[in-house]
């Protein structure tokens, strides 16, 4: 089973940012979520602790693309990975990016649909299709 980590590293009242890794692989990422709000459905990111992932497919988008979905998280469901810039785009869900912007006068990633379908691209090299979610914090 793939193991991937996710250490968040900057804190703010409007954006988490983290750097996400594929154990045993040479991919990295940024990552932005909604601000820490004690979990609370839609407006929170997800508490620090191990997950496990499923592949999955986001249905909000049109076309429906292929991610993976975050389970058993306390007092949560449908959380997902999927393509965003802004914390604001997100529902309590993580995004993938490759560098750091400011768009409307906020922290952001870009590239974040070409993001998530490389990631998509190093996670189906294993013929598993579910892995591990290590979330931890660097303070």
């Amino acid at each position: 089973m793939r193991v991937v980590t996710l250490e968040r590293i900057h804190f703010s009242d409007n954006e988490v940012i983290g750097l996400l890794r594929i154990v045993g692989s040479s991919f990295k990422c940024l990552t932005i979520e909604r601000p820490w709000k004690n979990n609370t459905p839609n407006i929170s990111c997800i508490p620090r602790g191990t997950y496990k992932i499923i592949k999955d497919t986001f249905g909000k988008a049109e076309p429906p693309y292929p991610n993976y979905k975050v389970l058993k998280v306390p007092g949560r469901t449908f959380i997902e990975f999927h393509a965003a810039n802004k914390a604001n785009q997100l529902r309590g869900c993580i995004a993938l990016g490759a560098e750091l912007a400011v768009m409307d006068n906020r922290i952001a990633i870009t590239s974040s649909r070409n993001t998530h379908n490389d990631w998509m691209a190093f996670m189906n090299e294993d013929t598993d299709d579910e892995a591990a979610l290590i979330i931890s914090e660097r303070r």
